[in-house]
């Protein structure tokens, strides 16, 4: 298969994904009054708001570390002063224009290009950032699995005792991928016809407690701005949280927008559809767009001279 015909079978799945969203969006949301998603909205108390912005600054300065211990994989001696900022465009540009790996891989592409790193230095920052990512779901959703299993069980149709049981068949996975990063560090094997060197376990360990803290964080985010959800503690819904963030992200739409929404409903059915799209709505103002405004003024302020000087 030509790449032309992948990246077109690409976009193509990408937009279906986002017309189902859309349309159970519009089947769930069917009967929900707006008013009361803007009353949600406008009642937000400002200590919410201003604990929802520290908590998303919490997360952007957690996802600095994806790429700066992605940097020291790679064998660059950048410092984080260095990292920080390209880390910060490219995590705001691809998550809100979609296809994170290209957009936000052409960002980095750009910048560590310019402070001296190589192209296949670059592909393997992205690679590792994404490993980042994964590692810190699946120790999320794990965390959700044992202590919280009856969302797992409403979600998957299955009993809580077999939802705990995922959550340690899943630990094992965690477990051996730290085994791989222990037993075969520095050694590189042919996996799917690539080759690839794991970490060290000690940066593995480091991945791990990254990925979890950025997904903690953007998980209280939008904890802060949703009304009292009752039974509903913190752990059960950060794996509702990291579900509908997962596949946002994995579904290539834009800002994961729809997807991200539609696990929420469907992982929280108990909480009210207007305050929980009300505070979905918050979350994407203070997630999402105040983070692309800043990075694209950042990126502005940054090119600009040199555009001016060429």
């Amino acid at each position: 298969m030509s790449s032309k015909l992948k990246s077109r079978l690409f976009a193509l799945v990408t937009l279906l994904i986002f017309i189902a969203a859309l349309w159970v969006l519009h089947k769930s949301l069917a009967d929900m009054n707006w008013a009361d998603v803007r009353a949600h909205i406008s009642a937000l108390p400002p200590s919410h708001l201003g604990m929802a912005l520290l908590f998303v600054m919490g997360s952007y300065l957690a996802l600095s570390f994806h790429d700066f211990l992605a940097v020291r994989f790679v064998g660059s001696t950048l410092s984080w002063r260095a990292v920080a900022p390209t880390a910060f465009i490219a995590v705001a540009v691809g998550q809100n224009l979609g296809v994170t790996t290209l957009t936000g891989g052409a960002v980095r592409l750009h910048d560590y290009s310019r402070k001296g790193l190589s192209t296949a230095q670059v592909g393997g920052i992205v690679a590792m950032c994404a490993i980042t990512f994964a590692l810190g779901v699946n120790l999320l959703l794990d965390f959700s699995l044992l202590f919280e299993p009856q969302l797992a069980a409403q979600i998957l149709h299955i009993e809580p005792a077999a939802a705990r049981w995922l959550g340690v068949a899943n630990i094992g996975f965690l477990l051996g991928w730290f085994w791989l990063t222990a037993a075969r560090s520095d050694k590189p094997f042919t996996l799917g016809g690539h080759r690839f060197t794991p970490p060290r376990a000690s940066l593995t360990l480091r991945q791990i407690v990254v990925g979890a803290l950025d997904l903690s964080c953007s998980a209280a985010a939008l904890y802060w701005l949703l009304p009292d959800l009752g039974s509903v503690g913190f752990a059960a819904f950060l794996g509702s949280y990291v579900l509908a963030m997962a596949a946002g992200i994995i579904s290539n739409v834009p800002g994961g927008l729809g997807v991200f929404e539609t696990m929420l409903l469907l992982t929280l059915p108990e909480v009210p559809k207007a305050e929980l799209i009300g505070g979905a709505l918050a979350f994407r103002a203070c997630y999402f767009l105040l983070p692309f405004m800043l990075a694209l003024i950042l990126l502005g302020a940054r090119e600009l001279p040199r555009l001016w000087r060429r």
